[in-house]
């Protein structure tokens, strides 16, 4: 007669095991879906150019206020303001320069500006000095408002 025994079970720790490497896995997928939903893409058509400090220093030698729109990746404000900003750049480009920054990226210059909260539009004259900050959402309307009390535009 054969000697036969009860089946093993499967130890607890293989199935641990298992789990956090599904685990891992999912995190590190989720990880990079979420990365690459946060990333902004160019916008070829766009005229609301994404500058450094550098090129806002070129820019600034061109004599026209500035509208400068500080963000961050995956802001939903700063997703919002977009269409606003393209629009300002569209009917009033012949009289200042709408731009972006992207205030993670050179969190030096938006330091430089006392950004604490994005989107953050700041108004800098001809003449290179921010004369206002205006935080957050704003429509189209608001901030050619704003422009106007600057006198930044007509």
């Amino acid at each position: 007669m054969a000697n036969w025994s009860e089946p093993t079970k499967p130890s607890g720790g293989r199935r641990f095991q298992a789990m956090g490497l599904a685990m891992i896995l999912a995190f590190v997928g989720f990880w990079y879906l979420w990365e690459a939903r946060l990333s902004r893409t160019e916008n070829p058509g766009s005229q609301v150019v994404d500058v450094s400090p550098d090129a806002l220093s070129e820019m600034l030698e061109q004599g026209k206020p500035i509208v400068l729109e500080f963000y961050t990746n995956g802001c939903p404000w700063c997703d919002a303001i977009e269409p606003e900003l393209e629009r300002l750049s569209q009917n009033y480009g012949k009289q200042i320069i709408v731009a972006k920054m992207n205030a993670e990226k050179y969190y030096v210059e938006a330091g430089k500006y006392r950004i604490s909260g994005v989107p953050a539009l700041v108004l800098i004259d001809a003449d290179g000095s921010a004369l206002a900050i205006a935080s957050g959402y704003r429509e189209f309307d608001e901030i050619v408002e704003i422009l106007k009390n600057y006198e930044f535009i007509k």
